[in-house]
């Protein structure tokens, strides 16, 4: 290659894209419906025994739970609060 050629490579500036706008930083919300776990749940319904709220499960009073991990189920909060508000199950208890 001739020397001419060389400089003439080495001295041009590539030219990059220009970058892209950032967006703005995300808003926290208060729309998060956390889940609840069989014993948030229990303590929600008057501190109803696990076999009470087992039963519930079976005969679909509840809900199918959302499996959360390998040992873990839980409810979406808001099922739940629909629940207590008189859509579903009565917030007494079984019997004590």
């Amino acid at each position: 290659m001739k020397p001419e050629t060389c400089a003439k490579m080495h001295s041009t500036v590539r030219q990059h894209a220009p970058l892209p706008e950032r967006s703005p930083p995300m808003k926290p919300t208060n729309d998060i419906d956390p889940f609840l776990t069989r014993t948030q749940v229990r303590a929600l319904f008057g501190g109803i025994s696990r076999s009470a709220l087992r039963n519930w499960e079976l005969s679909g009073k509840l809900p199918p739970p959302v499996r959360l991990s390998a040992r873990v189920i839980g409810w979406r909060r808001s099922t739940i609060e629909a629940l207590l508000e008189g859509r579903g199950v009565k917030e007494s208890g079984g019997a004590r």
